[in-house]
């Protein structure tokens, strides 16, 4: 089942809300589960696909905690498991084997240790700029209109719905170039979406821009920009109540994120 987180800022936006999610409805499932015995043996129940690569088989009772980790990115996709044993050393199975965790907690020595959590990193919106309108753009290159952080906990991708209402600074014909980017002002991620207004009255003809793109993530903090691009006409475009939706969709589409 995909999970869609949604977000939204805008410039009348003060502090930015977590607006909802939105989840198409699903057929009931049953609730799949995994068990973990004293020796280190994970069992699938109820029809969930069984960890492979396994954990290690300990042999022995050590074994404590056990915690199942969705996982997606470009070293490995599909289930994950992390076993933790009595002594603290924590051993990874599934999709994990291939892209192990790179920090180390204690290794006590002694029994001791008890229970394994997996720390779920939702994605969230952290901050917004360029808040302040009109916004003016003079130059042939892109210049950023907003811009929003999101961190994504997973490999995944963004859908962006973005819009501006356009305008321009005097009478005449006015022309921009709209378009999207990630982490970066000069690199563009989306392709041009070219607007223009034939006879530009600042008090009457304003055009909204809307539109939509699909961007890849890797897991982690990341910038989406809204950038506009004066096309050279008569009157500089303006941009006012520029808006970015973001729909975070995990890449395996299994879990957390």
């Amino acid at each position: 089942m995909r999970r869609f987180y949604v977000f939204a800022v805008g410039v009348a936006v003060a502090t930015l809300l977590f607006t909802g999610a939105i989840v198409a409805p699903v057929a009931a499932q049953d609730a799949q589960y995994y068990v973990l015995d004293g020796f280190g043996g994970v069992h699938a129940g109820d029809g969930a696909p069984a960890i492979n690569p396994p954990t290690p088989y300990f042999g022995f009772d050590v074994a404590r905690d056990l915690e199942f980790v969705p996982k997606g990115n470009a070293h490995a996709t599909g289930n994950g498991v992390l076993v933790l044993d009595a002594f603290g050393g924590v051993h990874t199975g599934g999709a994990l084997r291939a892209d192990p965790p790179s920090g180390k907690t204690p290794y006590f020595g002694f029994d001791i240790a008890r229970a394994i959590a997996y720390r779920n990193i939702p994605p969230r919106i952290s901050s917004a700029s360029n808040l302040s309108i009109p916004i003016l753009v003079i130059s042939a290159e892109y210049t950023s209109v907003l811009s929003a952080n999101i961190h994504a906990p997973d490999d995944g991708f963004v859908l962006v719905i973005a819009s501006a209402r356009m305008s321009c600074n005097g009478a005449g014909p006015s022309a921009a170039a709209v378009s999207l980017s990630i982490d970066s002002l000069t690199s563009v991620n989306a392709l041009d979406h070219a607007d223009r207004i034939d006879e530009c009255l600042p008090s009457t003809a304003t055009r909204t821009i809307t539109f939509s793109y699909v961007l890849p993530v890797a897991p982690g903090p990341h910038v989406i920009h809204l950038l506009a691009a004066n096309r050279g006409l008569a009157q500089n475009p303006v941009f006012a109540d520029p808006s970015i939706s973001l729909v975070f969709i995990d890449q395996d589409g299994v879990g957390a994120s």
